[in-house]
């Protein structure tokens, strides 16, 4: 991770003094210093730490290596034209902005050769303003476009990029005509959506708002002036998508308006099968070892076409790999070794299973065997290997729709996903893993396996590392009496 001497961040407010915190959080820079028209932002911004000073005057942000601009649209070019005078050779600036087409234009036009302009997009914010309301957290697994222009220098293209992963951030590299396009439609007009559904409903109807209303019109309350200039710089593809949005929503007049009642159903049925299957989603499922996660994860993954991300094979292929080489369980750093030099992913096979691939080799069904089962502990309750696990974890997810079983998915690994917790009784729980034994030829007693499963549980929920409990926003499935099918129509019209 690159650490620069000097970062300036010109505009101290919500995404500036956000920036800010996150630099200082992640050390990502010796110094940081903001700038501010507002003497007050300026003094809040060091108060808070997210600067280590703070100054009114553009001349102090010589000798940066790295100048953020975090200023309204409006403001990014006089912002660029006063910075000249100040920059260095190999200086790079950067900015926030969610228009793009006249700043690079300009940029390239005014700026010395020597200095770099890289166009950058963090797809992350709040209708809030201000500073007091920044917080290091913004960016963390939020998505940031960068606009790789003709004149873009690939160098400074690459820092810009690893500076943004650096405070948590994916990045996403893409051409300027792709970047007005696509903000255009999941950014630009969902804000016009929102201010029309505002300003076209009766005044008496504001004192029964629930809270369907607010979260589709939250963004409504964002700044007003801030979106005037959005909507003149980007107003051709606004337009765009105003004039297709207006086209969808005339259809459904006509059909509404003659009572056609399957052509209704199936808007809305359309709706909701494109937005479970084309935006990324994650659905997290946990519970006690054989209330049945991963068969039902298999299925809900299958009908969705989602990847299946069975993070307990995770754990098993790397406690068959710890006995293979002969290490001592006991043994925490030479595991903890261990998996910081091992890869794991995985691949569906063609008759359909999922194959777990441990540095590269596909492992079958040998993670299975009851060895491996009673000794997965010993690895489990290494919080270092627990952390690298979900860094795998996470990495196999980055920008797919998942499905994601195990103890701590919901709680610690997919904090923001769609969450469930399956469960079953004892008895059930060693029924079904007593007969999935059996059906692998392996000789096995119920009254053992019952006794490990206790035993495992009681493991499970002591551990002091990403423990198996039940979040509160979890939905509860008891399938101690359910069929495959019915836990998973359960948990597919809930989403």
């Amino acid at each position: 991770m690159e650490r620069f001497k000097k970062i300036s961040i010109i505009g101290t407010g919500l995404i500036g003094g956000s920036l800010g915190l996150a630099i200082k959080q992640k050390g990502l820079s010796e110094e940081v210093l903001g700038i501010d028209i507002s003497p007050l932002s300026i003094e809040e911004a060091v108060r808070m730490k997210a600067v280590d000073r703070g100054s009114l005057r553009i001349e102090e942000t010589k000798g940066s290596e790295l100048i953020l601009i975090c200023t309204p649209i409006s403001d990014i070019l006089p912002a660029l034209k006063t910075l000249i005078p100040f920059l260095e050779p190999g200086s790079i600036i950067t900015d926030v902005g969610s228009v793009k087409k006249e700043v690079l234009k300009q940029a390239e036009k005014i700026l010395p050769s020597s200095v770099y302009f890289i166009g950058g997009h963090p797809l992350a914010g709040s209708e809030k303003r201000g500073v007091s309301f920044a917080h290091a957290d913004l960016f963390k697994d939020s998505l940031t476009l960068l606009v790789e222009s003709k004149k873009a220098n690939a160098q400074a293209l690459e820092r810009v990029k690893n500076f943004w992963e650096g405070i948590g951030s994916k990045v996403r590299i893409v051409s300027l005509d792709e970047h007005e396009e696509i903000v255009g439609m999941i950014s630009h007009l969902p804000h016009i959506v929102a201010i029309s559904l505002v300003n076209s409903v009766p005044r008496k109807c504001f004192s029964y708002v629930a809270r369907g209303w607010k979260d589709s019109t939250r963004i409504a309350l964002s700044p007003p002036e801030l979106w005037r200039d959005i909507c003149v710089s980007n107003r051709k593809q606004i337009v765009k998508g105003l004039n297709r949005f207006i086209e969808v929503c005339e259809k459904v007049k006509k059909i509404i308006e003659k009572g056609e009642k399957k052509k209704i159903e199936r808007e809305f049925k359309r709706a909701r099968e494109k937005k479970i299957r084309y935006e990324p989603m994650v659905i997290a499922i946990d519970g006690p070892a054989g209330a049945g996660k991963s068969v039902v994860g298999k299925e809900v993954a299958k009908r969705l076409g989602f990847v299946y991300l069975d993070t307990g094979a995770m754990y098993r292929a790397i406690t068959l790999k710890a006995i293979e080489e002969g290490i001592d369980l006991e043994d925490e750093k030479a595991l903890i070794e261990m998996c910081r030099n091992t890869d794991i992913n995985f691949e569906s096979a063609e008759d359909g299973r999922i194959e777990v691939l441990l540095d590269g080799k596909s492992l079958g069904e040998r993670i299975r065997d009851k060895e491996i089962t009673r000794k997965v502990f010993y690895l489990a309750r290494i919080p270092e290997v627990r952390e690298r696990m979900v860094e795998l974890q996470r990495k196999i997810a980055e920008g797919k729709s998942i499905v994601a079983e195990g103890r701590d998915m919901t709680s610690v690994v997919f904090p923001q996903a769609r969450k469930f917790y399956l469960d079953a009784s004892l008895q059930e729980r060693a029924r079904r893993r007593y007969r999935q034994l059996l059906a692998q030829n392996q000789k096995v007693s119920f009254e053992e396996i019952k006794m490990d499963i206790q035993i495992r549980d009681r493991k499970d929920k002591k551990r002091k590392v990403g423990p198996l409990r039940k979040v509160k926003d979890a939905l509860y499935i008891d399938s101690t009496r359910m069929s495959i099918e019915e836990v998973v129509e359960k948990i597919l019209k809930s989403l």
